[in-house]
Parts: C-alpha cells; sequence; structure tokens
C-alpha cells in the first residue's frame, strides 16, 4: 500500500492527490487504509478486474441505472447465487470472447470477489484455474483464425 500511495503522488494525479475512486471500487469491502494490503485483498482486485475484462465495463459507472452503477455488486445480484446466470453478464459486443472461455473467467472472479476474505482462493489457485482457461481460449482463436484463413484461400480460388 506504501509503494502504491507512493507511486499514485508521483503520477499524472498531482503530488498528494490519491484515486480513492479505484480504492473504493477494487479493493475488498473490509479494506483498512491504515493497514497493509494483505493476498485476499489482492484476490479480491484481481476478481473485480477479471469483471471489467469480460463484462467490458467499468468498476462504477453514473451512467448507468442505480442498481448497475457498481459492477460488483451488480453481478452478485445479477447470478444471485445461480452460477447459470452468468451468460447474462457477459459483453454480447465482444467478439474476442469465447463463451466457455468468458463463464470460466466469470466463475474464477465470482470466487475472488467472495465476501468473507476466508472464503477467497488464493492467488496461485487463481493462476492454476485461470491457465486451462487462456490455453483453451488461445486454441480456440487460433482454430477460429485457421477457419476464416482458409475460408479467404477459398474465396480466391473461386475467384480466379
Amino acid at each position: 500500500m506504501k509503494q502504491f500511495v507512493k507511486t499514485e503522488k508521483q503520477n499524472s494525479l498531482g503530488a498528494g492527490k490519491f484515486d480513492w475512486n479505484f480504492m473504493d471500487y477494487h479493493t475488498t469491502p473490509e479494506f483498512d487504509p491504515l493497514n497493509n494490503l494483505t493476498s485476499a485483498d489482492n484476490v479480491y482486485s484481481f476478481g473485480v478486474i477479471l469483471l471489467e475484462i469480460v463484462t467490458n465495463k467499468p468498476v462504477f459507472d453514473d451512467n448507468r441505472p442505480k442498481n448497475e452503477r457498481n459492477l460488483v455488486e451488480w453481478v452478485k445480484t445479477a447470478i444471485s447465487g445461480d452460477q447459470s446466470k452468468l451468460e447474462q453478464i457477459i459483453d454480447p459486443m465482444s467478439a474476442l470472447w469465447v463463451k466457455e472461455s468468458a463463464m470460466g473467467v466469470l466463475a474464477l472472479s465470482s470466487k475472488c470477489i467472495e465476501e468473507d476474505p476466508n472464503h477467497r482462493p488464493s492467488m496461485s489457485k487463481i493462476l492454476k484455474e485461470l491457465a486451462p482457461i487462456v490455453e483453451e481460449y488461445s486454441i480456440r482463436v487460433k482454430e477460429f483464425l485457421e477457419k476464416e484463413r482458409q475460408e479467404e484461400i477459398q474465396v480466391q480460388r473461386d475467384a480466379a
């Protein structure tokens, strides 16, 4: 935390200014700015960032309806303990996501943002769970790109 504060003071926010908006929405509900960050705090923050990536929504947005402004609270309300609802919060406009990969990342992020810090997985466990998701995603993207390349070759052959 001390290094983060020092870095923030050196950033474009100007000397003495601290981005509490980041701290308000990326840190755990139990975070105490007078104490050091814990590994559970880091896991929670990582989970929030995963949510931002998969939903393509910022962690807080005044332009969204009141019940959707806080991304973490919106996700928790949207899934309400029913993991089958995760598909509803994936960014529908993102062609980059393979559905299964996005679902895996969302399921993992929901573990990271557990209310009770004792129920959050360790970062090493998160990485072990994330690695096969990323690998599967990479394979599917390569397959998709190869299929598109083959289709383009066929179109060129047909035109010749």
